[in-house]
């Protein structure tokens, strides 16, 4: 009779999948992440607690499996941007990052509604603000300006919004 016998010891390695840099729409699900834990002979360590912390949350993935690995699947933040998340065992840990674009726009704020004036005089400048559901502002969205009564004419038929939401 052979009886195999292995000794695992505390956590002292700690791997991650997926690395590099993930994308993703803020507010929703980019992915899962993977962590695994090895002590310093390399063994797998089944049942170890995993921590998430940072933007966003992180679903599942709180209990290391007999192949010491937890899987859990990452919600960005709502603000978009750079997101990290960090998976901790023990002393260990590991980041996970994510670029979070702002979501589908809603409906855009104006400078002035209705804009009114004088016949033959130019009116104030009107901007428009374009967001997504969390207030994030969308860059690149074309703005189409077009005089619907009261006559009259535009600088410019379509702008598009900056950095800040704004056309």
């Amino acid at each position: 009779v052979t009886i195999d016998v292995t000794v695992v010891g505390p956590p002292a390695a700690l791997t991650q999948n997926p690395t590099g840099t993930l994308s993703g729409t803020a507010g929703t699900p980019v992915g899962d992440l993977t962590v695994t834990v090895f002590d310093d002979a390399g063994n797998p360590i089944s049942g170890a607690g995993v921590t998430w912390t940072g933007d966003g949350t992180v679903a599942g993935g709180t209990t290391t499996g007999s192949d010491g690995s937890a899987t859990g699947t990452w919600t960005l933040g709502q603000t978009s941007g750079p997101n990290t998340v960090t998976a901790n065992v023990g002393p260990l840990s590991v980041d996970f990052t994510a670029n979070g674009a702002a979501g589908p726009a809603v409906t855009p704020t104006y400078s002035t509604v209705p804009p009114t004036g004088t016949a033959g005089l130019g009116l104030p400048p009107i901007t428009v603000t374009v967001v997504d559901q969390f207030g994030n502002p969308r860059e690149g969205d074309a703005v189409t300006w077009t005089v619907t009564s009261g006559g009259g004419s535009i600088s410019a038929s379509s702008t598009a919004t900056g950095a800040d939401g704004t056309s």
